[in-house]
């Protein structure tokens, strides 16, 4: 809801009945929150999980390549 509140209120759907369902929820203040800043802190966090998975599948291609090139000095 931290995301779907702001962005329903920003895309102008924000009306009574729907309000009343959010204060029934208790997520009306969520509302209130800058998305802006929640969508550039979700990119920040995708990215850094990019550049983890990126840096794990770099190292699994380096030890295949290591391990390649070691077989293949073992056979020359």
């Amino acid at each position: 809801f931290s995301r779907i509140v702001p962005c329903v209120k920003d895309i102008g759907l924000w009306g009574p009945r729907l309000q009343k369902a959010y204060v029934d929820m208790g997520v009306l203040e969520l509302g209130d929150s800058n998305l802006d800043l929640l969508m550039s802190q979700d990119e920040e966090i995708a990215e850094a999980l990019d550049r983890e998975r990126f840096a794990v599948e770099e190292e699994a291609r380096v030890a295949e390549v290591a391990e390649a090139i070691e077989e293949g000095a073992a056979a020359a």
